[in-house]
């Protein structure tokens, strides 16, 4: 075969005489921390699926999807994707870590036990953490000066609702949200200027706002859903509870396993 197929990309960079080859790049990037955390992981993931193999464990599509919709209970409105953006992971990412740890569960299931009474303390010790906040899911329309403001709106007034996606990318000089016609990630109390989030948290859902001032322009905002705060009970935290407790317990298992 071709040199080219036997040895692919020998030269990575080249300029002005000066080289770096596959090779320096290889040794360097070996030599470092990061190079070594993921060989690390790369090998506990292989001894734990060939653990799986040899003791006849198997994880149903069903089991990873019932353990991803426990951990996302603790992402309320769009915090679960802005969480996978954040950290650089996709959802087949996600499904091989609980695809393991549900290996592990079963796997160190006789050395973890827990009670009724243990997750009702729990409960009792932190129940706000198990409270959904209120959070609004709205687009927005950012301009820099008041009379552009007004200009949106009134186009807005005219031809409703439906062209806000295409008049944000028209007119919105907010980088992060005019290519999504003006959808911003959805939010609760505190995440926000205080002047938009007292207007999304009062504007009707569906409705244009007026123009909204705060320190980076004039905002029009249009309210898309509205969750309302709710107070968790012992009901509804338990699945979440005994996985946070199986989790403790596992935690001091796990490297001797």
């Amino acid at each position: 075969p071709p040199r080219s197929t036997l040895f692919p990309y020998t030269t990575l960079f080249r300029s002005n005489g000066q080289t770096i080859s596959r090779a320096d790049f290889d040794n360097k990037l070996e030599s470092s921390p990061i190079a070594r955390n993921v060989l690390q992981q790369m090998v506990q993931e292989a001894l734990i699926t060939q653990y799986a193999a040899d003791n006849h464990i198997t994880v149903s599509d069903a089991d990873i999807t019932a353990r991803e919709d426990q951990i996302k209970a603790n992402y309320p409105g769009d915090a679960w994707n802005q969480m996978l953006t954040e950290r650089g992971l996709t959802e087949d990412e996600v499904h091989q870590d609980i695809r393991l740890s549900l290996i592990i569960d079963q796997a160190l299931q006789h050395q973890v036990t827990v009670t009724d009474a243990q997750i009702a303390q729990y409960f009792a010790r932190n129940h706000a953490a198990f409270d959904t906040p209120a959070t609004v899911c709205a687009s927005h329309i950012l301009v820099s000066d008041l009379a552009t403001a007004d200009k949106v709106e009134a186009l807005l007034k005219a031809r409703g609702t439906g062209a806000f996606g295409a008049l944000a990318q028209q007119y919105s000089i907010d980088p992060g949200s005019k290519s999504k016609g003006g959808v911003l990630p959805c939010f609760k109390r505190g995440q926000m200027t205080p002047a938009f989030e007292q207007a999304a948290f009062t504007l009707p859902v569906g409705q244009i706002s007026q123009p909204v001032h705060s320190p980076f322009g004039y905002h029009i905002i249009l309210v898309t859903s509205r969750q309302d705060a709710q107070r968790a009970t012992l009901a509804s935290a338990r699945d979440r509870i005994r996985l946070a407790l199986i989790n403790q317990q596992e935690q001091p298992l796990i490297q001797p396993f």
